[in-house]
């Protein structure tokens, strides 16, 4: 049997069960027949299953509502009610089977036809037929949808939207009657304000009618209320209906989305400055972000997630593959080569100043060479500009500093060379110039000041800048990845554990403070295997370091500043508060240190520093200390071997040494102290024994 042939059946065609359920909702016979609804017989039964509609057996035959276009004409079905009651795994009652073998959209009633022609009448949408049948019998022109959350994306929208299309909208009032539950299901609201936006886009003048619940706060559809209180009750409703919620944007589903332009919009809307320059770039295996005229490191993990949120704005389901793939397409965009050293300009065919004779401020950039020409020296800040660190506050001409020059005098009385050598050291750290090849000691007793200098100077250069490691840290496996994007590494309190931790950090200084390219291993990230790390040191010491330097290589970089007075116990607990609020016109006094520094071209070692340096040199290198004053170094001069190391084996006795080492290693250090000497065998009274030539004992 067709499904044509038993649309005419009438009450004949239904079980018992479903004609008690339409009859339940108010609905009369000759609405019910009228609809067409009738129960599938065994043989719709055994085709359903047949065509792949299969239900469990213990359901029973389905109760089947043909569906209309607005003409009348048939043009589907819908298969719903088994006759033997059912709960889902919820434990909901099972109203639809599954699968259906009709696809969601709306429920056009027979005899609607001739009133959605008239774009006058008022019309009422509800949901599902039940409802439709009971608006449609009390005289209120009613089209149905399978369902309020059939308005959500991805659930069949589209094919509604087409059915929709089949009515004249412009001008018609529409009123739309979901469930009770609209005020507080989230899903229904969603569904309300989107079939809302849909019909209103159409010229549509759309309500919202709020059914009051059922007795005990049950849920209530328009079949129920108008059951209950008659159609007369209804009018009310709808003279009170309200404005629709504003709709939300449909979104995309993820799966669509096209890694590379998304990528590239993501830039354009949440990382390009008003110049068009990005303020977001991926260097060195990181994201940077730009922000108060610096780029500063920022976590991927951060990334991602602003990224998901970005990508939620707009589209649905967003997943971390999704991210993933947008956020390879954002690091290919952003990338900056690794071969590139900070400060840089990027983006710009002719850039306006050197790169490293720049101040980067919060708010604007500052040519210091230009400035002291008296020629334009300014640019506002901008991401064209690929620094890592920057002031915290802006450029003052006119600023002075009167507690922090007072403070000076008291650190170095009678010793104007140490104070004009410290305003030469601030200005060269502050520019971001290696080319002195210099490190800085400030060496003295506890409260003695070197804290407060340290301070004044990390504000002058900008705490972005300036890291802070400990000289037994630089010995250790990602010693360096602390030092990277940092112009200055001031080590305070500076301590060494022994020889084999001295020696490393002894190579690294020398290394860093030459400008030699080094590798450097970073947790959870690659090594770069070839990197110039522009940093500067500063080591604050109560007491020498214990660095080993044979050669004497790294002493001849030292510029050391001897602090003599103790403060403690009469500390000024407001001095550093005072002298933070003069760093601008610290920085003032520092650009004339390092003007000065210009026009001579090195640093002056401070008198009152030589005796201290002279102590590391012996510390640093004891057999080069050994040299200078037992020995004789020229070309006619020549000591055996035995005899210059039992001399030094003595001279480490008398000096109260602890380790004399080897020949072999005594003879390594040597040879770092005087290049020339060079250890030859010799033949005498018939014996051969080795010599060095060029060196003698006293």
């Amino acid at each position: 049997m067709t499904h044509d042939t038993a649309t005419i059946r009438g009450l004949a065609g239904l079980h018992q069960h479903h004609l008690a359920d339409l009859r339940a909702s108010g609905l009369a016979d000759e609405t019910i027949i009228a609809s067409g609804c009738y129960t599938e017989d065994r043989h719709g039964f055994i085709s359903a299953m047949l065509n792949g509609l299969a239900y469990p057996k213990s359901r029973g035959p389905a109760l089947v509502i043909p569906f209309r276009e607005p003409t009348g004409e048939l043009n589907g079905f819908r298969r719903c009610k088994p006759t033997i009651p059912a709960k889902n795994k919820a434990g909901k009652p099972i109203k639809y089977l599954s699968p259906k073998d009709t696809p969601s959209r709306c429920y056009f009633p027979l005899g609607i036809g001739d009133t959605i022609a008239d774009r006058a009448a008022r019309l009422l949408i509800v949901e599902g037929e039940k409802k439709t049948l009971a608006g449609m019998q009390a005289g209120f022109p009613t089209i149905g949808l399978t369902g309020a959350w059939n308005w959500k994306l991805g659930k069949g929208a589209d094919r509604l939207i087409a059915d929709l299309e089949a009515i004249a909208w412009d001008g018609r009032p529409v009123f739309i009657v979901f469930d009770s539950d609209a005020a507080e299901n989230e899903n229904v609201r969603l569904g309300e304000s989107r079939l809302a936006a849909q019909l209103q886009a159409r010229g549509a003048s759309v309500k919202c009618v709020r059914l009051p619940s059922g007795p005990d706060g049950a849920k209530c559809g328009l079949d129920d209320f108008l059951l209950a209180h008659g159609k007369a009750a209804l009018w009310p409703l709808l003279d009170s209906a309200e404005d629709p919620e504003p709709a939300e944007v449909q979104k995309t589903p993820a799966r669509d989305l096209d890694p590379m332009p998304e990528a590239r919009r993501f830039l354009a809307e949440c990382a390009t400055h008003d110049d068009g320059c990005l303020t977001l770039r991926f260097w060195r295996d990181e994201f940077h972000a730009w922000r108060d005229g610096r780029f500063s490191r920022f976590t991927e993990t951060e990334l991602r997630a602003r990224l998901m949120l970005w990508l939620d704005s707009f589209a649905c389901d967003v997943t971390r593959n999704v991210a993933a793939n947008v956020l390879e397409g954002v690091r290919a965009q952003a990338i900056v080569g690794s071969h590139r050293e900070q400060p840089t300009w990027l983006d710009l065919d002719s850039p306006p100043f050197p790169a490293d004779e720049m101040l980067a401020m919060r708010s604007g950039l500052l040519h210091v060479p230009s400035m002291l020409r008296g020629e334009p020296c300014s640019l506002p800040a901008t991401p064209h500009y690929f620094a890592a660190g920057a002031l915290d506050f802006d450029f003052d001409p006119a600023a002075t500093c009167p507690v922090w020059e007072c403070f000076l005098e008291a650190l170095w009385k009678d010793d104007r060379e140490s104070i004009d050598t410290l305003a030469e050291v601030f200005g060269y750290l502050a520019m971001r110039r290696t080319e002195q090849h210099k490190l800085f000691m400030l060496v003295g007793p506890t409260r003695g000041g070197k804290g407060v200098v340290a301070r004044a100077m990390k504000g002058t250069i900008g705490g972005s800048n300036v890291a802070s490691p400990t000289l037994a840290s630089l010995g250790g496996p990602f010693g360096l990845s602390q030092l990277l994007g940092k112009s200055v590494a001031i080590v305070a309190d500076a301590r060494l554990s022994g020889r084999a931790d001295a020696v490393a950090v002894t190579e690294e200084l020398l290394s860093i403070s030459g400008e030699d390219d080094r590798p450097v291993n970073r947790k959870n990230l690659p090594i770069l295997p070839s990197v110039r790390l522009p940093v500067r040191f500063v080591i604050l010491t109560n007491e020498l370091p214990n660095l080993r330097d044979a050669s004497g290589a790294l002493l001849g970089r030292v510029v050391l500043l001897r602090l003599t007075e103790s403060w403690l116990g009469r500390e000024d607990r407001t001095l550093d508060r005072k002298i933070q609020a003069e760093l601008p016109g610290i920085l003032n006094w520092s650009i004339r240190g390092w003007e000065r520094l210009r026009r001579r071209g090195h640093f002056i070692q401070p008198a009152s520093g030589g005796e201290l340096l002279a102590e590391l040199a012996a510390v640093a290198s004891p057999v080069g200390q050994f040299v200078r004053e037992q020995c004789i170094v020229g070309p006619h001069n020549s000591v055996t071997v035995d005899d210059l190391f039992a001399a030094w084996c003595s001279w480490c006795e008398a000096s109260k040494r602890r380790e004399t080492g080897t020949v072999q290693s005594f003879g390594r250090d040597l040879h770092a102290v005087v290049a020339t000497v060079k250890a030859k065998p010799r033949k005498a009274g018939g014996e051969y024994h080795r010599e060095y030539d060029g060196i003698s004992l006293r």
